[in-house]
């Protein structure tokens, strides 16, 4: 009952905020967090002072501190971590790794998650700034 006590609160403490906007926010950060999650660079602005980038690379950084932090916390309680990297040596495209990595994220929604929070901070200027582009391109005809 316990475990299942500190879960709740974990899940309740590290839930993200509402999105205000439904718009066009909501769908930037909706689309690029599945760019995210699929392994692309997500870039934003079109001048040299107001471009921004989120990484792959940053993005799996995120993800390894959110497992670590997992891990620390003793939440690996099947060695789901090891268990992972060991059948994915061992048996390769043969071993279903879903079941263990979901555990080791902590929930199904997680991994996006992390996505969105990376994200949250850069969309208002993000959707901002592709509409003065798009009005500018629209000024100029081309």
């Amino acid at each position: 009952m316990n475990a299942a006590l500190q879960l709740a609160q974990s899940e309740y403490d590290n839930r993200l905020p509402d999105m205000v906007d439904d718009g066009p926010v909501t769908e930037w950060i909706e689309q690029n967090a599945n760019r995210l999650m699929d392994g692309e660079t997500v870039t934003w602005g079109y001048k040299k002072s107001d471009k921004g980038k989120i990484t792959a690379d940053e993005f799996a950084t995120a993800v390894q501190e959110h497992l670590t932090s997992r891990q620390i916390d003793g939440e690996d309680q099947r060695d789901a971590f090891a268990r992972l990297v060991i059948a994915n040596l061992v048996w390769g495209h043969r071993y279903e790794g879903r079941d263990q990595a979901l555990y080791l994220m902590g929930s199904k929604s997680a991994l996006k998650d992390i996505a969105v929070g990376m994200l949250q901070h850069h969309a208002v200027k993000a959707v901002e700034l592709d509409a003065e582009y798009l009005r500018q391109s629209e000024e100029c005809g081309f």
